[in-house]
């Protein structure tokens, strides 16, 4: 007699993702990579700050105890002379398991975005 096996895979996260814990990582991150800083004059170096923060942030968001999770991480990152900055996204998502998490910095010389 053949024995018939039943797949025993996930299709999805066994919880859901909490924005709470995700905002507090991006806040703590923000604020240790940029307080002091300033808008940095060459825009490769610019560039550097945008993706240390974002894999810092990757990194931390891994720790969490999230399975079957794919992190993506925006930087919007700028000098800050008053201005307005204007952003916009579009995704599609599963509605009962993803979310979005967005926090900012700004300090006299820079503001940043993260999510």
């Amino acid at each position: 007699r053949k024995q018939v096996q039943q797949t025993s895979y996930s299709t999805g996260p066994k919880q859901k993702f909490r924005p709470s814990e995700a905002k507090q990582i991006i806040r703590e991150t923000l604020k240790s990579k940029l307080d002091g800083k300033t808008y940095p004059a060459a825009i490769n170096d610019a560039h550097s700050y945008m993706k240390n923060i974002a894999e810092e942030i990757k990194k931390s968001l891994r720790s969490l105890p999230l399975q079957r999770y794919k992190f993506i991480v925006q930087v919007i990152f700028g000098e800050n002379k008053g201005q307005g900055v204007r952003t916009g996204c579009r995704c599609f998502w599963d509605q009962d398991a993803d979310n979005c998490a967005w926090e900012q910095y700004q300090n006299k010389d820079v503001f940043c975005m993260a999510g």
